[in-house]
């Protein structure tokens, strides 16, 4: 066992390397220079709670249990290479740093859920340019904060976000969606023979290029193609009940479009 508690480190504190095979207790502990705790591992709990750096360097440390930060405050901590097995966890609640060091993926299953605390973890990575980083934790939070959510409404409204952009954060979710819905619609148009065409031009090219009376399943996918893009071809007219899916896929076209273009916007320019 370690007691460092409440203790104060005047000059660098260089713990690299060290092996900790009992709980480390660093809480309330104050370091002036750096604090090098790089490669060191933590067998059990490593309570640093209530401590304060300036630098601190975990980079490649180990921890077998909890790494404790509650009310800790840093200049910039390094937690590059770090290692948290699974049932390991990093206690960030009220946490004051400027910056982290650190990649997402490594201590993503280490967080457990607090909704300032992924918030403070997304600033962190937009201010470190680390946009994926940013984007794969500010995902990972509206989807730890739905399975959360008691309200209705406000859990049929995440799921939509979801489903449709991945909370903003996922264009593609809305580009798959886009394609299935102008698949779907053709073959319907294609199927239920909802589509004629409207008149045969006075001079055209070759016989086997006309389009028919009949709408091709190409026909179909041109016609449902620009009705999602809101230019419905003259060639063709919906007849029937099909004119209300014409506009039932303009209107979902438009929304899609539009999600589309403000999730790649918000992706690209930073």
């Amino acid at each position: 066992l370690v007691d460092f508690d409440g203790t104060s480190f005047t000059k660098a504190a260089n713990f690299s390397g060290s092996g900790f095979m009992e709980d480390a207790g660093f809480s309330d502990a104050e370091f002036a220079g750096v604090a090098n705790f790089s490669r060191a591992s933590f067998a059990t709990e490593a309570n640093f709670s209530r401590a304060r750096f300036n630098d601190a360097d975990f980079g490649r440390a180990r921890f077998e249990r909890n790494f404790h930060l509650v009310n800790a405050k840093v200049s910039t901590l390094k937690l590059s290479d770090a290692f948290f097995p699974e049932g390991s966890a990093i206690h960030l609640k009220d946490f004051n740093f400027n910056r982290l060091v650190v990649r997402w993926n490594s201590i993503r299953d280490s967080i457990p859920y607090n909704g300032s605390v992924y918030l403070n973890l997304v600033r962190n990575f937009r201010n470190l340019e680390q946009f994926e980083d940013q984007d794969e934790c500010y995902y990972q939070y509206r989807k730890e904060k739905q399975a959360r959510s008691h309200r209705s409404f406000q859990r049929l409204f995440d799921r939509l976000a979801w489903i449709s952009c991945g909370y903003g954060v996922r264009p593609s979710y809305a580009l798959a969606w886009s394609l299935l819905t102008v698949l779907s619609f053709g073959l319907v148009f294609w199927w239920g023979d909802g589509i004629r065409r409207s008149s045969r031009p006075l001079s055209g090219p070759a016989e086997e290029d006309r389009i028919p009376e009949r709408a091709t399943l190409r026909n179909a996918l041109f016609f449902s193609t620009m009705v999602f893009l809101s230019q419905g071809p003259i060639d063709f007219l919906p007849v029937g009940r099909h004119r209300y899916y014409v506009i039932l896929e303009g209107i979902t076209g438009w929304l899609l479009l539009a999600l589309f273009l403000v999730t790649l916007g918000r992706v690209m320019i930073r």
